[in-house]
């Protein structure tokens, strides 16, 4: 009878999953495009795919890190979404299109496991909910368009989760690495497992050692620790830790986490409940839904403690010090499905007749947000303005014919450049003092300047406006101009 009973289970959620799928699959098709804006991370990462199909040394990129400009990006990123593009540029090369497909794939799962995550925990028709709710919203109808880390990055980092919790650890160790090579803050996940790995071992000094490496946890954090080592450091030399250090110490900590505390109110007020958003009824609800979230979550700490648990503080403590406090859904997706998993947590405690009923109304923020997601449904820009855009092609002709193929750079977007000339590329700060800029131009050397109509960058135009001596206007095209720098 027990038997009978976990079968009828079983399949009952593999239907539920199945019905998820089939609702999910067809926002793979919307929104998707055959060009990217002019963004930057994009192109280093389709760059290092290259490096990695073409066997070359991932920091031979032609990206000249800045140290006046370290929010740009790093020499390199982590080998790991890099990993995941390089056999679709072995397929399809440098096809946009084909990584925007590839982008909305992985969407479709990450959508799948949101609905997984809840359905483990709550009612399988509030997962749903959610899973549809979050996959169909405009902002991740716009962001996987995107051929950026984040999103396989928030589906690695909650299956590994999940797959610790319920100790499938081969499943575990993959999808955990797979998240510690995909974007550094993984490595939160790492210091999560050990300190559950403490939290489940309090008296580690009344055990012997050889007991305690045989623990499936610790097998799990020094395996995925090698991995992370090997991969960044042996197999593919990256430098994706160099400049972040920079980052951190231009900014003040009182100021940072005020900016962000800001920041991500708004962000969650408008993702939440954006038709009221703007209304004071708007931020009423958004205070109530995060109040149900943290409450759940210390109801789930005090009744589970499980590995989501020991990791939802500290990546939100990681949010709130991360300087960058203008990334949106980018870093706020992997705790989005664990917003709506612990509110659900609070009604999902409540006595059962009412359950279901005070369970869906978790869901309520859905109804504010459809109307945005309906409208681009219906109707999506097919093309955005960015390097695949004619004037843009052209300028990047110039470049790869007109110029010496040593020649360096200085443009708003140089990872961007490196990728579609194949040449050494600077990009200053905006606000960079000009001298630091002119020494720099100089001690490079760097031998031409590209100013975008569309890249605000004052710093360039003042340079301009001042060194008109030093310059010399080589290209003068609709929306682009390439003058050479005179030493």
């Amino acid at each position: 009878m027990l038997d009978q009973f976990k079968e009828m289970k079983m399949l009952h959620s593999a239907l539920y999953v199945l019905l998820c799928m089939a609702l999910l699959a067809p926002s793979f098709y919307v929104n998707n495009i055959e060009s990217h804006d002019w963004g930057g991370d994009f192109a280093m990462y389709i760059k290092q795919a290259e490096n990695i199909f073409e066997g070359v040394p991932q920091t031979d990129n032609n990206y000249i890190f800045n140290e006046e400009n370290a929010v740009l990006g790093p020499k390199t990123y982590p080998i790991g979404f890099p990993l995941l593009l390089a056999p679709v540029y072995g397929v399809q090369c440098n096809d946009m299109s084909s990584f925007i497909d590839f982008m909305a794939l992985l969407a479709v799962l990450f959508g799948l496991m949101v609905f997984v995550l809840l359905h483990d925990r709550v009612h399988w028709l509030l997962a749903l909910v959610v899973a549809i709710g979050v996959t169909y919203h405009t902002t991740l109808l716009f962001f996987k368009r995107e051929v950026m880390a984040d999103i396989p990055f928030a589906l690695f980092a909650l299956l590994a989760l999940f797959a610790i919790d319920k100790k499938k650890w081969w499943l575990a160790g993959i999808s955990l690495l797979l998240a510690v090579l995909t974007k550094s803050v993984g490595l939160s996940l790492l210091f999560a497992a050990g300190f559950l790995f403490f939290l489940k071992h309090p008296r580690l000094k009344e055990r012997s050692v050889v007991n305690l490496i045989r623990q499936p946890l610790f097998v799990l954090i020094a395996v995925v620790s090698a991995g992370f080592f090997l991969f960044n450091n042996v197999l593919f030399e990256t430098a994706s830790s160099g400049g972040y250090s920079s980052v951190w110490s231009e900014f003040d900590a009182a100021t940072v986490i005020s900016n962000n505390l800001n920041y991500y109110w708004e962000f969650l007020r408008w993702f939440l409940f954006d038709s009221i958003s703007e209304k004071p009824v708007g931020s009423v609800a958004t205070g109530v839904f995060l109040t149900l979230s943290f409450l759940g979550w210390a109801i789930a700490s005090f009744k589970h403690r499980g590995a989501f648990e020991v990791w939802f503080p500290l990546y939100i403590i990681i949010l709130l010090a991360y300087p960058d406090h203008a990334s949106g859904l980018r870093f706020l997706l992997p705790i989005i499905p664990l917003l709506f998993l612990y509110a659900a947590t609070v009604f999902n405690s409540i006595h059962r007749p009412f359950r279901k009923v005070a369970v869906l109304a978790a869901a309520i923020p859905f109804l504010f947000t459809y109307q945005r997601s309906a409208d681009l449904i219906k109707d999506w820009p097919k093309n955005v303005d960015g390097p695949q855009s004619v004037n843009a092609i052209a300028m990047f002709d110039f470049v790869k014919n007109e110029t010496e193929p040593e020649s360096a750079f200085l443009f708003n977007k140089p990872r961007v450049l490196a990728l579609y000339t194949d040449r050494a590329s600077i990009g200053n700060g905006r606000y960079q003092s000009q001298e630091s800029l002119i020494n720099q131009l100089d001690s490079i050397p760097v031998d031409y300047l590209i100013h975008a109509d569309a890249l605000w960058n004052p710093g360039l135009d003042t340079l301009l406006q001042e060194q008109k001596t030093r310059t010399e206007l080589v290209y003068d095209s609709l929306g682009f101009k390439v003058f050479r720098w005179k030493h």
